[in-house]
């Protein structure tokens, strides 16, 4: 999505939700991967990345991954002429307390946004976005 796209879709999303939350996460912090996280879709179906995107910058394409520092991009045009530049995914991590825990988006390389990798140490600042206005889809809608 371009950042026209993202621009019109956070005002969409401001008319059905509230703000999502943002927290800095800083270098050394520790945080668990969301895992079976595959039914959860964010507002209008749209990729993590760019509900993530349209909340912290809508004209970023290019992201050092949350958990290893690897350059990740949204861009396939980037990523194609790039060989070191991986797929950048909108992964979910998991903040909050023992009575609370919070799903929030953060920008994963491939490695980094799988569910084995249960806990992951932030490698260098970066933002997270809760995760706000989500639909759970159903085992047989995963499957298509």
């Amino acid at each position: 999505m371009n950042k026209n796209d993202l621009t019109d879709y956070k005002r969409d999303f401001l008319r059905e939700y509230p703000e999502p939350r943002t927290l800095e996460l800083h270098r050394g912090t520790w945080f668990a991967n969301g895992e079976n996280t595959s039914d959860r879709k964010a507002f209008r179906r749209i990729d993590w990345i760019d509900y993530y995107r349209s909340f912290v910058d809508p004209e970023a394409t290019v992201f050092q991954c949350a958990g290893c520092g690897a350059d990740i991009s949204c861009d396939d045009d980037i990523i194609d002429i790039n060989e070191n530049v991986n797929k950048a995914f909108g992964g979910h991590i998991l903040i909050g307390t023992t009575q609370k825990i919070d799903y929030y988006i953060a920008p994963l390389c491939p490695k980094c946004n799988n569910p084995a990798k249960e806990i992951i140490k932030i490698h260098s600042d970066t933002i997270a976005v809760e995760e706000v206005g989500q639909t759970i889809i159903s085992k047989s809608e995963t499957d298509k």
